[in-house]
């Protein structure tokens, strides 16, 4: 007798705990929305509530941010009342409806209700993990979209600068036998001032001979102008085609095959081949004939007594 009641008093102790313990919320729970993963820690004290909430979100950048926040409120049944406030400091509250539901605690805010289901910490960093994974192939995606679109924009701006820079030497095809025809014109003059020069020597007119010295003088002057403007323009030339050289050998359509803009990119590099030939001549010839037209003004000036 007495081991039965024994067993009936356990039976109703058991129950009355189970009883107490129904409606207590106390527990961690996990939520899912579109964009976040949220674990939820309430302690439930009588119907006064006090714990945390971590949210996880996934950044558009696929990174994740971490915000924690303070929560309080009260349980009346199976409904509660929750204040949610960030531990930043003056942070304005939040507050959230809720209903225990599906074995779990439906939350309503932000226009929306959220169901927390029963979890641990490990369930949460599991899920957090997971979405950082998605986060991390999100990362890499934007970093080859951006990386494609970069390509793409370089092929389009190496593309524009071949083709003008054809345009450009296309349309000065006198170039240079404009500069060399000024160098002629420069020594023609000076021939003639020496030519005169002598002549008047041997005519003893002195003054007039010195003038025409003093000019071959002024034509030297004039040449030697000539020489560092062709220099520059050499080295400029030069530089232009090892610039277009090392773009061309650094273009996106050598390692990305197939992206946008690479057949019009061949067009214009066979077009570029063409009057980069023309270019290397032209240059080459303009520095012999300046170091030649300049050789020829110095022995004139020299002859002419300057």
């Amino acid at each position: 007798m007495a081991t039965t009641m024994r067993r009936v008093w356990e039976v109703l102790v058991a129950l009355a705990l189970s009883a107490c313990s129904a409606g207590s919320l106390t527990g961690t729970y996990i939520g899912h929305s579109k964009t976040s993963i949220d674990f939820l820690q309430l302690t439930d004290s009588n119907g006064q509530l006090l714990g945390s909430l971590s949210v996880a979100e996934l950044q558009a950048n696929g990174g994740i941010k971490a915000t924690p926040l303070n929560v309080s409120g009260v349980a009346d049944g199976d409904h509660l009342t929750l204040v949610i406030k960030s531990t930043e400091l003056l942070s304005q509250p939040m507050n959230a409806g809720g209903v225990v539901a599906h074995g779990g605690i439906d939350l309503s805010f932000n226009g929306g209700t959220e169901h927390f289901a029963p979890a641990t910490a490990q369930d949460y960093q599991a899920s957090v993990a997971t979405v950082a994974a998605q986060g991390q192939a999100r990362q890499q995606q934007q970093a080859q979209a951006e990386q494609r679109a970069k390509a793409i924009k370089q092929v389009a701006e190496l593309t524009h600068d071949l083709n003008a820079y054809a345009d450009w030497i296309d349309a000065h095809p006198e170039g240079y036998k404009l500069v060399r025809d000024h160098e002629q014109k420069i020594l023609d003059a000076a021939r003639h001032d020496l030519a005169l020069k002598h002549d008047l020597d041997a005519k003893h007119q002195d003054f007039p001979a010195g003038q025409a010295s003093f000019r071959i003088g002024q034509l030297a002057f004039q040449m030697n102008q000539q020489r560092m403007q062709v220099d520059q323009g050499v080295q400029q030339g030069h530089e232009y085609l090892h610039d277009f050289d090392a773009r061309l050998a650094a273009n996106p359509c050598n390692a990305i095959p197939g992206i946008n803009g690479c057949s019009a990119l061949q067009a214009a590099q066979q077009r570029y081949a063409g009057v980069r030939l023309r270019v290397v001549h032209s240059v080459n010839q303009a520095a012999a004939d300046i170091k030649q037209s300049e050789a020829e003004m110095t022995a004139i000036n020299k002859d002419a007594g300057n």
